[in-house]
C-alpha cells in the first residue's frame, strides 16, 4: 500500500495587494494573523496550528504552494522514495526552509502541472489559541480533517489523477461530469476529479477548467450554519463581489456560498460537508453541481 499524505496543511496565495488581502482574510473571512514574515508576508491562522494559509507579495495573484502533512519522519522519507519512484525530482527543505514554514522537516517537488508543492510533518502548535477577529467560533480543520480544499486547474486531468492517487496515496472519492450550466460560469471544467486523504470529502479536486489562474477557490469550512449566513449577509452589506448565492452541492452536500477575492479567484464559506466511511463508500459519478441554490451572481 502506497504511503499516504493525511490532510491539506497548508498553502500559500501570491497576491498584488497584501494591505487589501490583510483587510478581506480578516474582517470578512474571520482570520487570524499569526504572524508576519521579514518579507511582509503574512501567516493567517484558522485553528491550532501555527498558520494554514501564507500570503505574500507576488504578482501572479494565483496559488504558489500547497503543504501536505504526514504522519511522522518515516512517513516522510517513503514518501520521498514514492516521488522518487514516480520520476518526481525531489528535494530536502533546508533548516530555513522549515523555519518558515513553521514544521519540524519537509521535502520540495512540483505536481505535473508544475504547481510547487511540500510534504512534512510535526507541525508548529502555538501556546496561544486561535481567536478569530470576527468572533467565529472556529473553522472544521485539526488532525483529522485539515485546511479545507483546494480546486485547481491542471494541465492534464488523468495524470494529475495518476500522480496524487499513486505518488501520494490519495483515494478517489468520485467524478463530476456537470450538465447544468453554472458550473461552467464559475469556471469549473466539465470533467472533475475529487481525491481525498481523510474524512473530508475531498482536500484536492481538479479538472482542465479555463483562465490563466491555477487555483479555482479554496474553502472555509465553519463550525455553524449560521456563520455562512453571516459571513453572506456582511458581503451584501459591503457590496463585495458574490460568485454565487448560497446553495448545498450535490456531491460532498456542502453548504456554501462562493466569494471573489481580492485576487479574482474564489473562496467557498461552507458548513457541513459530508463525510467519508471508508468501509462503505463507493466511487459514485455526479451530473448535477448543486442540490438547490448556487446561483451565478459574478461568473469568475
Amino acid at each position: 500500500m502506497a504511503t499516504a499524505v493525511k490532510q491539506l496543511g497548508y498553502y500559500g496565495l501570491g497576491v498584488s495587494n497584501l494591505e487589501v488581502w490583510e483587510r478581506f482574510a480578516t474582517e470578512i473571512l474571520g482570520l487570524q494573523i499569526g504572524e508576519r514574515g521579514e518579507d511582509g508576508s503574512i501567516y493567517l491562522r484558522m485553528d491550532e496550528y501555527h498558520h494554514r494559509i501564507w500570503i505574500h507579495s507576488d504578482p501572479s495573484d494565483d496559488l504558489t504552494l500547497v503543504g501536505w502533512e504526514v504522519e511522522n519522519d518515516r512517513a516522510l522519507d517513503e514518501l520521498a522514495s514514492q516521488l522518487t519512484a514516480w520520476g518526481v525530482r525531489v528535494e530536502a527543505g533546508t533548516l530555513d526552509d522549515a523555519a518558515r514554514r513553521s514544521v519540524y522537516r519537509l521535502i520540495k517537488f512540483k505536481d505535473p502541472s508544475g504547481i510547487p508543492s511540500e510534504a512534512y510533518f510535526g507541525p508548529l502548535k502555538p501556546n496561544n489559541p486561535f481567536h478569530s477577529p470576527r468572533a467565529i467560533a472556529g473553522f472544521y480543520t485539526g488532525e483529522d480533517f485539515g485546511a479545507g480544499h483546494l480546486v485547481v486547474r491542471v494541465d492534464d486531468v488523468e495524470r494529475s489523477a495518476d500522480f496524487y492517487m499513486n505518488a501520494l496515496g490519495m483515494r478517489l472519492t468520485d467524478v463530476a461530469i456537470p450538465s447544468d450550466n453554472r458550473s461552467r460560469r464559475i469556471g469549473i471544467s466539465s470533467h472533475m476529479i475529487f481525491l481525498r486523504c481523510n474524512q473530508r470529502h475531498h482536500s484536492i479536486a481538479f479538472g482542465s477548467g479555463r483562465g490563466e489562474k491555477r487555483l479555482n477557490h479554496f474553502l472555509l469550512q465553519v463550525n455553524n450554519i449560521d456563520e455562512v449566513g453571516e459571513a453572506f449577509d456582511l458581503c451584501m452589506d459591503r457590496e463585495l463581489p458574490l460568485v454565487s448565492s448560497i446553495g448545498r452541492h450535490a456531491n460532498d452536500l456542502m453548504i456554501s456560498f462562493y466569494l471573489k477575492t481580492p485576487s479574482g479567484f474564489a473562496v467557498e464559506y461552507g458548513y457541513g460537508g459530508r463525510e467519508i466511511d471508508e468501509s462503505t463508500w463507493k466511487v459514485v459519478m455526479n451530473t448535477l453541481t448543486s442540490v438547490w441554490g448556487h446561483r451565478t451572481i459574478n461568473p469568475l
